[in-house]
């Protein structure tokens, strides 16, 4: 099978199983008929594939295996209608899975739910029974293991990232076989994807940098052991619960080792079509600089919110990444400096050799693309430095030897009032202030309002029922605005886990804030349910006070669970006491 074959199967099934829903037949037959006539069987073989997994995986029925070749009439005589035909219908009641389709257990490791599945295996949730930790267990799927020497080339894949130990790279445990299927055991991370990630937030420009960083060390140490990732993209860079960069999925690498050199020796596609290089494209060798085409096409999401390449056909996206030719348009914008323009059309040139020479290299010349000043404005700088010089030696003059007042503490200019407000609404009622609705429940809407103060770069951030923080939006300095979250006429409903949410917006004049600040000024500790339910906590920089409707609860101050609450957000509120703004209000969830 050629590259760009591998690429169109590929595509098409990554495309059906990230949309997948259960009555959405349709689907399946387009993407079926948007396959090239002699892939038509293949394709419609990988979809039906995941459609069965993915119904038994939710506890639904699996039709038989004449409705799929009632879909596909055109195939009956084809080697899908043999695969097809060869296996027994299913009981027309059936309503449970196979019972290979979530196993009780994967080696000694008991399963507890089935987190994602790929063309070539399925990750688990396991409990590890030594550690009394989850663990993510990735075991290859039975039709894969009768693929050639596949079985032998995944069995590798534990000694490969055995060779990667490094903060941002997934950490594998362990390896074996299981009912003649290999598979590999590794950390369980919880975070969001970088897609996600960047949905939810829309990192600046040096928010971006610092990400693409943090990436770039963990590419730059793989390369150094000989491993070359080829599928570096924001679903497989996860920010975890801390705030830290993790990348993710070098099954891509395991199944193209470097260990040979010069081009993969078994003729395996790698990549995906929107971050593809040229050199993936067109079937030729791969080095660390596809990896540096691919970082170069994360900082491009980052700063634009899309791949590199436009959604297009799938032969004509392979010819434009065959080229090289990538959507240069969407960093022709005045939020994207020149310097950032810059670094990924070297990133992301054509030819390999005109790249960065490293991962570690493009992240530093974006980092210094954002500390070089334009030249008009250096001048304008001097300038301004210059008249103030002359300015300071005439006022001195006069202003002799009087003593000079201290300069304020940075926390002063928290004078700009944020008055973050949260609007609850219960099914069948108005929405209504936060105090008046106390507590909330799963399923009620709410929204956000607040005031962002001229030059601060602000951040919407939470702490669910777990004492889990995420950033939910990022606001770039500007002028002073009413900011509305999620927007304007919408809500979000609230969903568990229940326990103590708190809702916060803070900011500074000089920098934005990062994920990682917010998630070391938040720290762990003790987060239990606030009691009284009925009260809810006000956190501003002057201090954390417990205010609501009065109810007969008893002295709140005095409840055990209360003062451990608002230990914890004192604490939050002393670690950014010198950010110019911080307003929040924590509640129950039940």
């Amino acid at each position: 099978m050629s590259t760009s074959d591998s690429i169109v199967i590929r595509e098409l099934a990554d495309a059906f199983d990230t949309g997948w829903r259960p009555d959405d037949w349709a689907r399946l037959t387009d993407l079926v008929r948007r396959a090239p006539p002699h892939l038509a069987v293949a394709v419609a073989h990988r979809l039906i594939v995941i459609d069965i997994d993915r119904r038994a995986a939710d506890r639904l029925t699996v039709p038989s295996p004449q409705s799929y070749l009632d879909m596909f009439p055109e195939l009956a005589d084809s080697d899908l209608g043999t695969l097809l035909g060869a296996a027994p219908d299913p009981p027309k009641a059936a309503v449970t899975p196979p019972p290979a389709a979530v196993p009780d257990r994967i080696g000694r490791y008991p399963v507890n739910s089935r987190l994602a599945a790929g063309g070539e295996a399925e990750v688990f949730l396991c409990f590890h029974p030594d550690w009394k930790t989850l663990v993510a267990v990735k075991w290859m799927r039975a039709e894969a293991a009768d693929r050639g020497d596949w079985k032998e080339r995944f069995a590798r894949q534990g000694a490969l990232l055995n060779g990667l130990e490094h903060p941002s790279i997934v950490r594998v445990f362990d390896q074996g076989e299981h009912q003649g299927r290999p598979f590999l055991v590794t950390e369980y991370i919880q975070g969001r994807t970088l897609e996600q990630y960047a949905r939810d937030t829309r990192p600046d420009p040096a928010q971006a940098v610092e990400i693409v960083a943090q990436v770039a060390a963990a590419l730059g140490h793989a390369h150094r052991v000989g491993v070359y990732h080829q599928d570096v993209k924001p679903d497989n860079v996860l920010i975890d619960d801390r705030g830290r960069v993790r990348l993710i999925d070098f099954g891509v690498a395991w199944f193209r080792p470097a260990w040979g050199g010069g081009a993969d020796p078994h003729g395996c596609t790698a990549g995906t079509l929107g971050y593809l290089s040229p050199e993936q494209a067109s079937g030729g060798e791969v080095t660390a600089r596809t990896d540096v085409f691919a970082l170069g096409g994360v900082l491009y999401f980052l700063l634009t919110g899309r791949a590199p390449y436009p959604r297009l056909d799938v032969p004509t996206a392979l010819r434009r990444a065959a080229a090289g030719e990538w959507d240069r348009e969407p960093l022709n914008t005045p939020a994207v400096p020149a310097g950032l323009r810059r670094v990924c059309d070297t990133a992301m040139a054509a030819d390999p050799g005109a790249r960065h020479a490293s991962a570690e290299a493009l992240a530093a010349d974006a980092a210094a693309a954002l500390r070089r000043p334009r030249p008009f404005r250096t001048l304008a700088v001097a300038g301004v430095l210059l008249c103030a010089f002359a300015l300071a030696v005439a006022v001195g003059r006069w202003w002799g030897g009087r003593p000079q007042p201290s300069p304020p503490h940075p926390s002063v200019a928290a004078a700009a009032p944020v008055d973050l407000v949260v609007f609850a609404q219960r099914p069948g009622f108005d929405a209504r202030p936060l105090g008046d609705v106390v507590p909330l429940r799963t399923g009620d809407l709410i929204d956000l309002r607040f005031r962002v103060p001229a030059g601060t770069h602000a951040v919407l951030a939470s702490v669910n029922g777990d004492g889990r923080l995420s950033v939910l939006k990022a606001y770039p300095a500007g002028e002073a605005r009413d900011a509305v979250w999620p927007a304007p006429g919408q809500a979000v409903e609230l969903l568990p886990p229940t326990g103590t949410e708190l809702l916060f917006v803070c900011g500074r004049t000089d920098r934005p804030p990062t994920p990682y600040e917010l998630q070391a000024a938040w720290g762990a500790g003790e987060w239990p349910p606030l009691d009284p339910p009925g009260h809810y906590f006000r956190v501003r920089p002057s201090g954390v006070t417990l205010e609501g409707a009065s109810r007969d609860f008893g002295p709140a101050a005095e409840r055990p669970d209360a003062d451990q609450l608002r230990h914890r957000l004192e604490r939050l509120r002393e670690n950014l006491k010198d950010f110019a703004i911080f307003d929040g209000i924590a509640f129950r969830h039940q």
